[in-house]
């Protein structure tokens, strides 16, 4: 599931700035940061992902208007 998250990041323009516990990852344009778990315990831990992702794309158009 790790390699699947890096896609998905890699992909949404983000990148991995520390891994101990929780991955951090920054968003490169905005500066934004989302926050995953190392070793996801369910498999909704993906859909979750990409929630906070769209969440997160919805905030970048919020600011450009």
């Amino acid at each position: 599931m790790k390699n699947e998250i890096s896609k998905l990041m890699k992909k949404n323009d983000l990148v991995l700035i520390r891994e101990k516990k929780h991955m951090i990852w920054k968003h490169i344009e905005s500066g934004e940061i989302i926050t995953t778990s190392k070793t996801p315990s369910s498999s909704n831990a993906l859909f979750a992902i990409k929630r906070d992702i769209r969440r997160l794309h919805r905030r970048l158009e919020l600011v450009k208007t």
